[in-house]
């Protein structure tokens, strides 16, 4: 036996500390009670998943989502229009009304025509479902009001045009985070 091994010295799986001579009454008794003091026999047992950090308001590794709207092809009818308009509504509701991380951090909404323009600028999802709400009214009152028919050669600059936009505002936005 090595020296300083004792059978009652916890195991360590993976990066937390486990004892193994804890009952699972006992553990179970400790997550869904986390004021009651332990005894003195009984170790402080380590959380098995660690709390996400919600401070930071941006994280590289998470993703954000620009969607390029094109509303100049000749293919899309007001109803499909309308149908995406509703499935973004329904998206947009759950992304920013969920516990926990959210999986859409940042959003944004361009609207391609004959040049694309901004509705709605990178913005935080969580807890933010009045701003999407109405930058989707606004795409259905634009909708609406005017269906311009173009040709596909003058869509083909204006998406190009909207990529460049949204990847340069995409880059502000994390430049001006990290400083």
């Amino acid at each position: 036996m090595a020296p300083g091994y004792s059978p009652m010295m916890p195991t360590v799986c993976n990066e937390y500390t486990m004892p193994r001579f804890l009952h699972s009454s006992q553990i179970l008794n400790q997550i869904y009670h986390p004021r009651m003091t332990p005894h003195k026999h009984q170790p402080q047992i380590q959380p098995l998943c660690p709390q996400p950090n919600t401070a930071a308001p941006f994280d590289r590794s998470r993703t954000s989502r620009i969607i390029l709207l094109d509303t100049s092809s000749p293919n899309l009818t007001s109803q499909t229009l309308s149908s995406i308009c509703d499935a973004l509504e329904n998206v947009l509701c759950l992304g920013a009304n969920m516990a926990g991380l959210s999986r859409i951090p940042l959003f944004g909404m361009y609207l391609l025509s004959s040049y694309p323009e901004i509705i709605l600028p990178l913005t935080c999802t969580k807890g933010n479902f009045a701003r999407l709400h109405s930058a989707i009214n606004d795409i259905r009152n634009f909708l609406r009001e005017s269906r311009v028919q173009q040709h596909l050669a003058d869509i083909k600059p204006c998406i190009a045009q909207g990529v460049s936009e949204a990847c340069g505002q995409f880059r502000r936005y994390s430049h001006s985070i990290t400083q």
